[in-house]
């Protein structure tokens, strides 16, 4: 009787413990947090209403393409979605292109994925 005993106390202090500590990152998330997208720099060639076109400077990451989310770090809720991509500009659509100036620098960052509606 004592013997089962002392068995369930040292099996519930181990899960105990086992629960009580934090989960080791996987290797997979560590590269993934390492390996943050590289944003993109631009000049503002033209803005008609949402529609914002920005020349880029140097190569375009892998994650430029067309439907992909932007965030433009610059600009407090400035969120879009690329909407063209050629070989040396990126058009993209955002609801706070009244806040930028055609000749101005801008940075875009890979954001979260764009609602299908925009």
């Amino acid at each position: 009787m004592l013997n089962r005993l002392t068995f369930a106390l040292g099996l519930g202090l181990f899960a105990a413990m086992t629960l009580a500590a934090p989960p080791a990152p996987r290797a997979d998330e560590k590269a993934a947090a390492a390996a943050k997208a590289a944003p993109i720099t631009g000049t503002i060639k033209s803005i008609t209403g949402v529609k914002v076109e920005i020349t880029v400077e140097g190569e375009k990451p892998s994650w430029v393409k067309k439907g992909a989310g932007i965030k433009l770090p610059d600009i407090k809720g400035g969120l879009g979605k690329i909407v063209d991509v050629t070989a040396t500009t990126v058009v993209f659509n955002t609801k706070k292109a009244s806040e930028l100036k055609v000749g101005g620098k801008v940075v875009v960052e890979k954001g979260p994925p764009a609602p299908a509606g925009c």
